[in-house]
C-alpha cells in the first residue's frame, strides 16, 4: 500500500510538471468563440475515450488506466498490478490496440 501511494504521488507530480510546461509553451488564447468551439471538442473527445475505455475488459483497462492515465513507468505498472514484466508489455499492446479499433468505430459513427 505504501508502494502505491508513493507511485502515485510520483506520477501526480509528473503530470502537474507536464501541466505547467504546457501551459507555459501554450500561453491562454484571448477567450472567444474558437475557445468555446474547441473546448466543446474536447469535452466530446473525452468523452468517446472515456466510452472506449470502459468498454475494454477489466485487465486491459486497468494497464491503460496505469500507464497512461496515472503516467506510471513499466517498472511501476509491474509493481502495482503484480503481473510479470512481459505481461504488462503484451496487455498494454493488445488493449491500446483495441482501444484504437474502438476509437476508430466511434469515429465512423460520427462521421
Amino acid at each position: 500500500m505504501a508502494n502505491e501511494t508513493r507511485n502515485l504521488h510520483r506520477s501526480r507530480g509528473r503530470r502537474d510538471g507536464l501541466a505547467l510546461r504546457a501551459a507555459v509553451a501554450n500561453p491562454p488564447a484571448e477567450i472567444g468563440e474558437d475557445a468555446a468551439v474547441e473546448a466543446v471538442l474536447a469535452g466530446e473527445r473525452r468523452a468517446t475515450l472515456v466510452r472506449a475505455l470502459r468498454s475494454l475488459p477489466v485487465k486491459d483497462r486497468e494497464v491503460i488506466v496505469c500507464r497512461f492515465f496515472l503516467d506510471l513507468s513499466e517498472d511501476e505498472t509491474v509493481t502495482m498490478l503484480g503481473w510479470p514484466r512481459g505481461t504488462v508489455k503484451s496487455r498494454t499492446s493488445r488493449a491500446l490496440a483495441k482501444l484504437r479499433g474502438l476509437l476508430d468505430v466511434a469515429e465512423v459513427r460520427r462521421g
